[in-house]
């Protein structure tokens, strides 16, 4: 029995040798597997660079592409070691970079006359990311038109001041993507909405000063007016600001009438003559002539820029019936005062 158990544990102690001896020759034979395929992350081989391209394009029209367009790629964390690179669109507005590490980005795009632009993603490894671009046009102010009016109230005692504005504009990708023109005299925190015209292309607004939180003319000389431009493209809100305009003056002088006056009888032609004004600068005059034609009904002759001393006489025969005149002086900026409507009679 002894025997038997003995030899037993000989057998058993020679396969347990047996097994630990080959155990510890195979790791010992065998490493870690050559990772040489270069689609294996692990691999140093492996390649996880990605692309990133696009096109940018006319926002109505993506067939026009824009060439020379600014496109700045750069890590958004802005990390030193990050990377970051520039180019510009070619002839068909196309872009491309390549070999781009995985991270996550921000391309901006930018170009003198359209609004600026930016793009978020994540750039994922091997990935290659497309991305086009519809870049807004900026719009223009063409022309601005900033004058001052005065005039004597009904009681002829009250003085009446006015700001006129007259501007505009242009979208070079739809003229109804502008949907709103402000002017703002921040100094005075006075913001004043414009009206358009059928096309948006003109926008005009006329304030009397008495309106206004301001009410002294003095006050807007000198102060600086800004036109906030507001476009609507495909439901994208954008404010384009346009500064800085200021106010060259208000007429004081209001023209005074010496005649014809008070429904003074004349003949068919007649000098009109008028005090001659002290303004401190050459004025022009427009001359408006009314005649009554009807109740309520008035036909209306008008000569601007009138260069005269203190008369005029109209080149014209006039005929027969009642009529009214008055005169507007102006500067050379088309700031105005407007006289007082005086009447008259041809026989």
């Amino acid at each position: 029995m002894i025997s038997q158990k003995s030899s037993r544990m000989r057998i058993v102690t020679k396969n347990v040798w047996m097994v630990s001896v080959a155990v510890l020759f195979f790791s010992q034979c065998t490493g870690d597997a050559p990772r040489e395929n270069p689609l294996d992350p692990e691999s140093p081989l492996y390649d996880a660079r990605g692309q990133i391209s696009g096109r940018c394009h006319r926002v109505y029209d993506d067939s026009r592409g824009i060439p020379e367009v600014q496109v700045i790629l750069e890590a958004v964390d802005r990390r030193p070691s990050a990377e970051k690179r520039v180019m510009s669109t070619d002839e068909n507005g196309a872009f491309r970079f390549s070999a781009v590490m995985p991270d996550s980005y921000r391309i901006v795009f930018q170009k003198e006359g359209y609004a600026s632009d930016t793009l978020y993603f994540a750039l994922q490894p091997k990935e290659t990311v497309v991305r086009n671009i519809p870049l807004d046009a900026r719009p223009v102010v063409t022309a601005a038109r900033i004058t001052t009016g005065h005039t004597l109230a009904i009681d002829s005692v009250t003085h009446r001041y006015f700001l006129q504005f007259e501007i505009h504009t242009n979208d070079p990708d739809r003229d109804l993507d502008i949907e709103q023109v402000e002017c703002q005299i921040p100094g005075l925190d006075i913001t004043l909405s414009l009206l358009p015209n059928q096309d948006h292309t003109i926008w005009t607004h006329t304030a009397e000063l008495d309106t206004l939180t301001v009410s002294r003319p003095e006050a807007f000389i000198g102060e600086p007016l800004v036109f906030v431009v507001t476009t609507n493209t495909n439901f994208k809100i954008r404010r384009f600001v346009f500064s800085p305009y200021f106010l060259t003056r208000f007429v004081h002088v209001i023209p005074i009438l010496l005649s014809p006056k008070n429904n003074e009888v004349t003949g068919p032609r007649p000098t009109f003559r008028w005090k001659k004004p002290e303004t401190g600068f050459q004025p022009l005059y427009d001359f408006e002539l009314s005649r009554v034609i009807g109740p309520g009904e008035f036909e209306t002759t008008r000569i601007i820029n009138l260069q005269a001393d203190s008369s005029y006489t109209h080149p014209i025969r006039l005929v027969i019936g009642n009529y009214f005149w008055r005169l507007v002086l102006k500067d050379q900026f088309g700031n105005w005062a407007r006289s007082r409507a005086e009447t008259f009679e041809v026989r």
